[in-house]
């Protein structure tokens, strides 16, 4: 923060999962917001009681949700039954090239307050795309298996959020709040 009215924040993540081989364990997940509290600015000292502040950001995160630990090798069980010969079976293909399910999100907005905070907006415009989607692919019954777990494309999202916050009342001891909040896609 530099002067309460410019604000940066980064952060890099990583994580690594024994879910992946070892080639695809871990995975980045870097994040940057930057913002502007307008309201802090000399030219806003006559718009005492209203806050404003615009922001943008960018983040990238993972999804290993759905696979099963060491899912990416195949595994065998017990129970199969051959001619009436008890042996084994593979129970899951396994997937060595199974990596880290991505998204990558943008997001621009404003927050706004006035009347000394009685009334209160935020609007957003987000477009999130989603890579490596992560699916049980069918296979040919004839493979032993009827899916493997695989990479099958990417999604998008994107829209717009609004909320809208009134304070009719408010006393020392509590306060009436009512408010609305929407998006649209």
């Amino acid at each position: 923060s530099y002067k309460n009215r410019y604000l940066l924040t980064a952060t890099l993540r990583t994580d690594g999962s024994s879910k992946f081989a070892k080639a695809y364990r871990w995975g980045w997940f870097p994040s940057v917001s930057l913002g502007w509290n307008i309201s802090n600015e000399p030219f806003m000292e006559s718009a005492e009681g209203v806050d404003l502040k615009f922001r943008i950001s960018y983040g990238k995160t993972g999804n290993q949700d759905g696979i099963s630990n060491y899912g990416w090798q195949p595994l065998i069980s017990g129970g199969a039954n051959y001619g009436g010969v008890s042996g084994i079976a593979i129970s899951s293909k396994g997937n060595e090239n199974l990596t880290w399910e991505t998204a990558d999100q943008y997001d621009a907005g404003f927050d706004l307050s006035f009347l000394k905070g009685k009334v209160s907006m935020m609007f957003d415009v987000y477009l999130k795309t989603t890579h490596t989607l992560l699916y049980p692919m069918p296979l040919h019954s004839t493979s032993g298996q009827t899916s493997m777990l695989s990479h099958i494309g990417s999604m998008q999202n994107k829209g717009i959020e609004f909320g809208l916050n009134f304070i009719p009342v408010q006393t020392n001891d509590w306060h009436l709040s009512i408010g609305v909040n929407g998006t649209f896609q």
